[in-house]
C-alpha cells in the first residue's frame, strides 16, 4: 500500500532519478487510477471468475506502468 501512494502522489523527476525530488502527478491522471481502483473494486465485489479479475488486475498494472514510463 506504501508503494501505490508513492506512485499515486509522486514520481521521480527525469533531471533528478535517484533523489529525494519529486513531483505531484497531474490531477486527472491521480482521478483516472482512482476511477480504476474503484471500478475494479466494485468488479471483484461481485461475482466474477476469479481468471477474470486477474485479467483484469494484469491490464490495470500494465495500464498504470504504461502511463508512468514512456514506452
Amino acid at each position: 500500500m506504501k508503494k501505490l501512494k508513492t506512485i499515486l502522489f509522486y514520481f521521480p523527476t527525469p533531471q533528478t532519478p535517484q533523489t529525494s525530488f519529486k513531483q505531484p502527478l497531474p490531477k486527472k491522471l491521480i482521478q483516472q487510477i482512482f476511477t480504476l481502483i474503484i471500478l475494479r473494486k466494485v468488479l471483484s465485489e461481485r461475482l466474477i471468475s476469479k481468471s477474470v479479475a486477474k485479467v483484469e488486475s494484469v491490464w490495470i498494472q500494465i495500464w498504470l506502468l504504461s502511463l508512468v514510463l514512456p514506452i
